[in-house]
């Protein structure tokens, strides 16, 4: 995000909840609500590389309190908070469980970006 400037807008995540259904420690399959909105939009880029080009979608990381980890792919939202909108299809998520220092960050890529003013929501195991 940015501080913006007069005549600019400031990229803020707004509105970010995690709500968890199941209070069990270090447990499996403990379904996650997380919700958040964004200021602005953000677009996936282009770059041109010396291998061709390449596409970089946007990104949301999520961080759970160290000793725990996320469990992909995203589970079904069953629970939809109002005025609530489901992340696109195309969005992917990744968990690196193999390093212990980061398995606890979660990256969900938006290949269509993320929307500005749009209430996204998505369950996922953690």
């Amino acid at each position: 995000a940015s501080t913006g400037a007069d005549g600019f807008s400031s990229l803020v995540l707004i509105n970010a909840v995690v709500e968890p259904f199941n209070i069990v420690e270090e447990a499996w399959e403990n379904p996650t609500l997380i919700t958040f909105e964004a200021t602005e939009p953000v677009y996936p880029v282009t770059v041109t590389t010396t291998d061709g080009t390449e596409n970089i979608s946007a990104e949301l990381l999520v961080e759970a309190p160290p000793g725990f980890t996320w469990i992909c792919p995203l589970g079904e939202t069953v629970y939809m908070p109002d005025y609530t909108t489901l992340v696109p299809n195309d969005v992917t998520c990744s968990v690196d469980h193999n390093d212990d220092e980061t398995r606890h960050q979660l990256s969900l890529l938006f290949p269509s970006g993320i929307a500005a003013e749009v209430r996204y929501v998505f369950t996922i195991d953690m």
